[in-house]
């Protein structure tokens, strides 16, 4: 019977395996597995930037082909496969980044600037007031992108269908090139340049032309200096998000560990009933998976899930840290570059109309003397 349990069980894991997965769990998995070999890759310093320079095509294990996994290739096979999916996808994760996004830039900008403590629901308010704003910004330059797309489109097909007419457009080709050359420039600038959009809009509290603007200004007058920064911070986060990964890591497997000494309870394949409702943790693999056909019944299966709840809960820990450090980071390189490029204060930020009102009533301007004080 043992026997005929464990080939049961292999035999429900080797179907498993081969069964297709669905569109979103696919990209999901995708884009964690490019973002480890990302945190690895800048742990270990590999850039990757020798290939780059070589004509080389960049490996999966660097920074620049981790970034190129995320940003070109998962990208371009949702547009080429599921292109209702990305749309979807797009306007969702914009809408919540615009948001939540906003906010982290904000309690981040106001913390930088030590303009004091302010609430969590301050900082939200700010942000929805000029929610329209943040999520224009960052379709701005992929508009301008866009329309000039569309320009060298309609050149190909009035000028390179009909005989005669190629002449004129091979003349005015020139044209072309250049349509192309400011492509390219804007694809490079927001590429480089979108982490600073919502620290733009938090710090100057203005539309989204100015955000791209003083975004692409402070990055063209300060190139070096942007790009030191992003290494830095970019270095610096993976090493907490690694640190914070083991210490999730050590909490799981104490926790399992000790639990474990105290089950003598065994399962029909002679395992560990503690080990099929909690798997042991994995370095690297924190977020585990029960088998719900192992044999723990009604109780254990709820049990395992519950489990289950509370391991995910403490496993969004790293999430959370990698979105906050992320809009912190970029907050700060944006005050610094700021700082370089037109001798700004680090200090300076627009505040909130209604914190300026309480701030305006809590400092009263003159101070009555006591009676009888001369003056």
């Amino acid at each position: 019977l043992n026997r005929i349990g464990k080939e049961r069980i292999a035999a429900y894991d080797s179907l498993t395996a081969q069964q297709p997965i669905g569109i979103f769990r696919a990209t999901v998995e995708y884009k964690f597995n490019a973002f480890d070999r990302l945190v690895q890759s800048a742990i270990g310093l590999r850039f990757g930037f020798g290939q780059v320079l070589a004509g080389r095509a960049t490996a999966p294990d660097t920074v620049v082909g981790s970034l190129r996994s995320m940003i070109y290739i998962l990208p371009w096979w949702l547009y080429s496969m599921h292109p209702g999916f990305l749309a979807l996808l797009s306007v969702c994760v914009l809408l919540i980044l615009a948001l939540f996004g906003g906010t982290l830039a904000r309690l981040a900008a106001l913390d930088a600037t030590g303009s004091g403590h302010v609430p969590m629901t301050g900082a939200f308010g700010f942000v929805l007031n000029r929610y329209l704003w943040f999520v224009i910004t960052p379709l701005l330059p992929v508009i301008m992108i866009v329309v000039l797309g569309i320009l060298l489109a309609l050149g190909g097909l009035v000028f390179f269908n009909l005989p005669g007419l190629d002449m004129v457009g091979g003349f005015l080709f020139f044209i072309a090139l250049g349509l192309g050359l400011a492509i390219a420039i804007l694809l490079i600038l927001t590429l480089a340049a979108y982490p600073l959009f919502y620290p733009a809009l938090v710090m100057e509290g203005s539309d989204s032309f100015d955000a791209v603007s003083r975004s692409f200004g402070y990055l063209v007058n300060r190139p070096w200096h942007w790009f030191f920064y992003s290494v830095l911070s970019l270095v610096y986060g993976a090493v907490g998000y690694l640190f914070l990964g083991g210490v999730i890591y050590l909490t799981l497997s104490v926790t399992h560990s000790i639990i474990d000494m105290g089950v003598v309870t065994q399962m029909a394949d002679e395992t560990s009933r503690w080990h099929a409702i909690m798997p042991r943790p994995q370095l690297g693999q924190l977020l585990y998976t029960f088998d719900w056909n192992g044999g723990l019944g009604v109780t254990g299966k709820v049990t395992a899930s519950m489990i289950w709840v509370w391991s995910f809960f403490l496993t969004t820990i790293i999430g959370a840290y990698t979105v906050s450090f992320f809009y912190c980071s970029n907050t700060v390189i944006y005050q610094l570059l700021r700082q370089s490029s037109e001798k700004t204060r680090m200090d300076e930020i627009v505040q909130d109309a209604v914190q300026h009102k309480v701030s305006e009533k809590a400092t009263p301007d003159k101070v009555e003397k006591p009676i009888g004080e001369k003056s």
